[in-house]
């Protein structure tokens, strides 16, 4: 297969995925993309199973590219692996995910209609490991991250950006300068920001459609949450505009005495903490038993919670220098400036036509010298633009825009009746 005739480079980081990597490769060979313009590069990151010994005896119908690297992460991998790509368009690939025959094609139809795009496929979950209270957790959230993103008004953010079924143009990738090796996870999520700021649109590609093959336990719940806690002092370092935007400035917000004594202990006794913690754990198996959900829900949260503390708590030491890394949130100026004032006594179609042209980060939306509403900017967040006015209007203002059309419509009456005290009971 010639190397001129590549125009998509699937990338796949793995590391002790044999079985599921496999699976993922022969999906790839059912593709109705044409395979002579697919290259498919494994990025082998410090696998000590059988996946070498299976990729070397591997033999598929399209261009598939070997390299090996010892562990130094996902973000370096999906580096590495698209350094070598040759493709013009770079689709990422976890390798617990099982694609459908049409995902090439979905992607590359995408950045075809659009520039400048980042692409973000569906993948629901298959959770076969998993039973109980946390399976219907798992599949809960999965399922409500991309029912958000099937929403017209939804304002794409840097969270939408996961890189199990994401694709992009390899330039792009080159210009924003890929993932940080420095980040254990949310390594996307910086990503994200980076694209978002350099006006890149994210969209949601149902087509490109694959089974991901949820593996997660409690145990790696409970760790990822950990290093999550890391990770977004990390980002909010880099991009200080952003911190309101962290999961840490909604937890902040909670002052009930749980969440208090989650702190404390994550903070001044750590030690004890991971102690209690393991214990607790514990208890999620009785409440599931007496099928106490919400009993449940409550204490994994505080358990979520805690692991994210003691994350945050290895970067920052204490609570005062998590006060401080607070203050440090700009919402910067240059969101605060970009905001325009929109009349819609002009139009619908030219206040869309408005937002496309000068995409700004917030809008007050007036009908004449009615207020409609406020367009609150959003740190790391896709400008506004033309589609977004319709729903937003539809759902969040619809109560506003029916009272200033009854005033309206109440004050043409007293206008036209030749009596006004007339229309009065």
């Amino acid at each position: 297969m010639s190397i001129n005739n590549v125009t998509a480079s699937v990338i796949i980081p793995t590391h002790n995925r044999c079985v599921s990597l496999q699976r993922l490769l022969l999906a790839l060979s059912l593709q109705t993309y044409p395979l002579d313009e697919l290259e498919v590069i494994v990025v082998a990151d410090g696998c000590v199973d059988e996946t070498m010994n299976m990729l070397q005896a591997f033999t598929p119908n399209y261009r598939l590219r070997i390299f090996e690297q010892t562990g130094q992460g996902p973000a370096a991998a999906r580096n590495y692996g698209a350094s070598h790509a040759v493709g013009n368009i770079l689709i990422f690939l976890d390798d617990d995910m099982e694609p459908c025959p049409v995902l090439v094609k979905a992607h590359i139809e995408i950045h075809q209609k659009h520039r400048s795009v980042a692409g973000v496929g569906y993948y629901p979950p298959v959770l076969s490991s998993q039973h109980g209270f946390f399976k219907i957790q798992l599949r809960a959230w999965w399922q409500k991250f991309f029912q958000v993103m099937r929403q017209p008004e939804h304002r794409f953010n840097y969270q939408d950006l996961l890189t199990g079924n994401v694709s992009l143009a390899t330039e792009t990738f080159a210009k924003t300068g890929g993932f940080d090796q420095k980040l254990n996870v949310h390594e996307d999520y910086e990503f994200g920001i980076r694209l978002l700021k350099a006006g890149m649109t994210f969209v949601f590609i149902e087509d490109a459609f694959a089974w991901h093959h949820e593996g997660s336990d409690l145990n790696h719940v409970f760790e990822r949450k950990y290093h999550e806690g890391q990770a977004d002092i990390l980002i909010g370092r880099r991009h200080p505009d952003v911190i309101k935007a962290l999961p840490l400035a909604s937890m902040m917000a909670r002052q009930s005495l749980p969440w208090r004594v989650v702190k404390l202990f994550a903070f001044q006794f750590p030690r004890l903490g991971d102690t209690l913690a393991w214990a607790f754990r514990s208890l999620l198996i009785p409440l599931e038993w007496m099928r106490m959900r919400g009993r449940w829900q409550w204490l994994l949260d505080i358990l979520l919670s805690y692991w994210y503390y003691r994350g945050i708590a290895i970067e920052l030491q204490d609570w005062k220098s998590v006060l401080r890394f607070m203050k440090k949130d700009l919402l910067s100026t240059d969101i605060r400036d970009c905001e325009i004032e929109i009349d819609l006594t002009h139009g619908l179609d030219e206040a869309e036509l408005r937002l496309d042209r000068e995409k700004p980060a917030s809008a007050i939306i007036r009908y004449d010298h009615y207020l409609i509403g406020h367009i609150p900017p959003q740190p790391a967040t896709e400008s506004l633009k033309g589609h977004h006015l319709r729903p937003i209007l539809a759902t969040q203002f619809a109560k506003q825009i029916l009272r200033i059309l009854g005033l309206k419509t109440a004050k043409a009456a007293m206008k036209d009746s030749p009596n006004p005290s007339s229309l009065v009971p």
